[in-house]
């Protein structure tokens, strides 16, 4: 971190009412850096970021307001912040303010690149809120959302802490994601018996909303039904993965779930001897108790599938009547 002092003056100045001599050191105040100190995500770029630390090799956009007096002006424009010389800076040098009475309110989310849907909003929970946001959108599908606890009053004197070790910036997930599918069948299947996952796919979800509060996002009544990989498997009685995507997860936005309409599609064929036959079936998310009817912020979720196949059998054979005993006597002459 640079630091920057000024030397006003260091010299022997010779009074004129005293030939005493006196050495004046006059330094000016240091002006400090305004860098950040990113932390835990509270729970659980590209990709989900899994575990309670930030990458350094991550970056993040923020924002802050001067407050003095009630009113509040901008104070830093939306700028990416990033990691060098062990602390967290914007590219170009912001600085506390030198008055006393003023304060700092800072508001972060994750990544920059979203900044075009992010603007302050002082009735939000975290300051800032998140527009139009289309997470099915190409450039959107690899982001994990994410804003920071709004922090409000800082200042150079009032909290001291924040100079050295940077504003605290503790991120939260805002959007879920489809982390994994496996599939397996529920009897064992053999050379010309089987079943083949030809095609699996989300329906119905919806992919576009604002977020400004709480546990959930405003949604635009727009859905998609996104395919996932090919799978092209062949079922046994163990889990086989069918992955997501080529990334390996999907990001949804959190939604409430309704009954018989969003749900996992799988087309598949059923193999018997030389007939084929195709199939689809749909798992509604509705009807798995464990979601508790939504996909819910901060939430990754696989999920296991059983298809289940009904087994020719026969019932245990019977035979009509025993056979008959007939004897005969005879004589031969």
């Amino acid at each position: 971190m640079k630091k920057f002092i000024y030397i006003l003056a260091a010299a022997s100045v010779a009074l004129v009412s005293c030939s005493k001599n006196n050495e004046v050191n006059l330094v000016a105040e240091e002006d400090v850096v305004i860098g950040y100190m990113p932390v835990a995500n509270k729970t659980a770029t590209k990709a989900p970021i899994t575990g309670t630390s930030f990458s350094t090799d991550s970056t993040f956009g923020s924002m802050a307001y001067y407050v003095k007096d009630g009113e509040e002006s901008l104070y830093i424009k939306s700028q990416k912040v990033y990691y060098h010389d062990e602390k967290w800076y914007t590219e170009t040098a912001y600085f506390w303010p030198k008055n006393t009475e003023a304060t700092l309110s800072f508001y972060s989310y994750y990544p920059y690149e979203i900044n075009s849907y992010v603007s302050y909003d002082s009735s939000a929970d975290y300051g800032l809120k998140i527009a139009d946001y289309d997470v099915d959108a190409d450039a959107n599908r690899t982001y994990d959302v994410m804003l920071a606890d709004k922090q409000t009053g800082l200042s150079k004197t009032k909290t001291e802490n924040v100079v050295e070790d940077g504003v605290p910036t503790q991120f939260h997930h805002l959007l879920s994601y489809i982390k994994g599918i496996e599939i397996k069948t529920n009897v064992k299947t053999g050379k010309d018996a089987y079943i083949t996952i030809d095609k699996v796919s989300a329906v119905s979800l919806n992919h576009k909303g604002t977020y400004t509060t709480g546990e959930t996002w405003t949604l635009d009544e727009s859905t998609v039904s996104p395919d996932f990989c090919e799978p092209a498997l062949k079922l046994t009685t163990e889990y086989q993965k069918v992955d997501v995507t080529s990334n390996g997860y999907y990001f949804v936005i959190p939604q409430t779930n309704t009954a018989k309409v969003q749900g996992l599609k799988i087309e598949y064929t059923v193999t018997t001897g030389e007939t084929n036959e195709d199939l689809e079936a749909t798992l509604y998310f509705a009807d798995i108790d464990k979601m508790e009817g939504k996909f819910a912020m901060g939430n990754a979720y696989t999920f296991k599938v059983t298809l289940g196949l009904d087994i020719i059998k026969w019932e245990q054979p019977s035979i009509e009547k025993d056979w008959a005993t007939n004897t005969y006597e005879a004589s031969v002459e």
